[in-house]
């Protein structure tokens, strides 16, 4: 049995390589800049509290178990009650503070 050159075992080896390697993901939106009004690229889960901001000021919210929301907007100077946001539902808000008390709603994602 006749054995391939080492050219072409080389050669099978990168193609194997190639094949195998992961390819990441095109992205058509790369070259665009974040801005507040683009989509979010990052979640982050929330853990409501009463004394601690948020570790950064996020885009939107996404709740995922609905109820009532007590938050705090970045330019707020009071919390304010959300009643009745439903599940599933993608707030727009740029939420400092979101409370512990008062806060019935669960699964809530900061986006970024």
């Amino acid at each position: 049995m006749k054995m391939p050159s080492r050219a072409a075992s080389l050669a099978l080896a990168l193609c194997l390589a190639l094949i195998a390697a992961p390819v990441p993901a095109a992205d058509p939106f790369g070259s665009f800049g974040d801005t507040v009004s683009s989509p979010a690229n990052r979640a982050v889960a929330v853990t409501p509290s009463d004394t601690a901001p948020l570790a950064d000021i996020p885009k939107a919210l996404y709740v995922g178990t609905g109820g009532t929301i007590v938050m705090r907007g970045k330019s707020d100077n009071a919390d304010r009650t959300w009643k009745n946001v439903p599940s599933g539902a993608f707030l727009p808000f740029r939420a400092e503070y979101i409370r512990a008390t008062g806060t019935t709603a669960a699964d809530i994602l900061a986006l970024y």
